[in-house]
């Protein structure tokens, strides 16, 4: 079991990103997963400046295809000739989400001249059952645009634009029939092939999202039947379960989160509405019913803030926007960065509280060992390797994280 580097939980806009790949690439990790929905386009960039520079260093690049970039869409959209938007974009609960295959080579040229590379190591296509859950097809057609899809990435090994590819899904099965089959889809890979290039196969799995090991009918797991099939196993959320509709870290951090007080974290806040209002008396002498609502915004995702992706969205999204129309000044940036690191605290503390939590229940239902000198994290890592899964795909945002796994890398 070996640790690839995912991307999803870096600030592009931070130079300190591309120091945390090379930091694990120089600790030994061997794989890059380019995780993230919404910016991948933006850690191609940097991971194709960052090894054009260290020639020294050539990991395995994992790249992913059937989720657009907004930007992507868009200078996609711009080649169509006709009113073809509606067959490649069918989706309207997922407007970014295409496997129409002008559209997937749309994404694989783009993504080698980020990278700046002549072939893509390894390209995964993303959460197929999509079409499936839209009830856009039929079993039978499912499988038939499967098929096609499966022919189009041949022709581009073929064509040496890739090397390998996969899936990676939420919903694989080798014997339920309302999920994707495994056993079919491997099939379709050998159907008039004398060689095949899918090699690869990504899935949820960690101490809570047990079912890749769990025995079918047959006896035999999903993890098992991949194995056999000599497909290298996948995993992604291994820190990041969901049980009961709750998202659950499994991961701890006494050390930062040591001291923290809620009430002070409050105080913060208001402390950082009272000078946004400030700022905007000053400048427009009035506050509107918009400013109070992104006021009470604030307020209310500040109580629930349990997870980086609020915080994320609060400090790259909500807040820029809001302070956009407020002159810029040393103050109001100095209060964000605060606020900030606050809020991270606040996630971890909140982390931690609910880790410890499952990490009693999983000692009593023996998934992990009762070690108390081995952080929680430390006991999924070592479990996963017993588990003998290939690879877990964990996305790194600080440079302590690293040092504490540089040894499953």
């Amino acid at each position: 079991m070996k640790i690839c580097f995912g991307t999803h939980r870096l600030n592009f806009e931070d130079k300190q990103s591309s120091k945390l790949i090379e930091l694990a690439l120089n600790r030994g990790c061997t794989t890059i997963v380019n995780s993230s929905l919404i910016n991948y386009d933006k850690y191609d960039e940097i991971i194709g400046s960052l090894l054009s520079s260290n020639k020294n260093l050539k990991p395995v690049i994992i790249s992913k295809g059937g989720i657009l970039t907004k930007g992507e869409k868009s200078e996609y959209l711009k080649t169509l000739k006709g009113n073809d938007k509606d067959a490649c974009f069918p989706l309207k609960k997922n407007p970014l989400f295409s496997l129409d295959e002008s559209v997937l080579e749309f994404q694989i040229e783009n993504s080698l001249k980020r990278l700046k590379k002549e072939t893509l190591d390894v390209f995964i296509i993303q959460y197929p059952e999509e079409y499936l859950i839209s009830d856009l097809h039929t079993k039978d057609s499912f499988y038939d645009s499967i098929e096609h899809l499966i022919t189009f990435l041949e022709k581009q090994v073929k064509t040496k634009k890739i090397k390998e590819y996969g899936f990676s899904s939420s919903s694989f099965s080798i014997e339920e029939t309302d999920k994707i089959n495994l056993d079919k889809v491997i099939n379709l890979s050998k159907k008039g092939r004398k060689e095949i290039h899918l090699k690869w196969i990504g899935f949820p799995l960690n101490l809570v999202e047990r079912e890749a090991l769990e025995k079918g009918k047959g006896g035999t797991s999903l993890l098992d039947f991949a194995k056999k099939n000599n497909l290298n196993t996948l995993s992604f959320r291994p820190l990041s379960a969901f049980s009961a509709d709750k998202f659950l870290r499994l991961a701890t951090y006494e050390e930062i989160s040591k001291g923290f007080n809620y009430s002070e974290s409050q105080r913060i806040l208001e402390d950082f509405i009272d000078l946004l209002e400030f700022e905007i008396l000053d400048k427009f002498g009035q506050i509107t019913m918009n400013d109070y609502a992104f006021f009470t915004f604030l307020r209310r995702n500040w109580v629930e803030l349990h997870d980086f992706d609020q915080l994320d969205y609060i400090f790259n999204d909500a807040i820029p926007i809001f302070i956009s129309k407020i002159k810029d000044n040393k103050v109001i940036n100095e209060k964000v960065d605060t606020l900030h690191r606050v809020g991270s605290v606040q996630i971890r503390f909140d982390m931690t509280k609910r880790g410890n939590e499952f990490r009693k229940k999983a000692i009593k239902e023996g998934i992990i060992p009762d070690n108390p000198e081995k952080e929680l994290a430390t006991l999924a890592f070592e479990t996963y390797k017993k588990w003998k899964i290939d690879f877990v795909s964990l996305n790194f945002r600080e440079i302590g994280d690293i040092q504490k796994l540089t040894k499953f890398f």
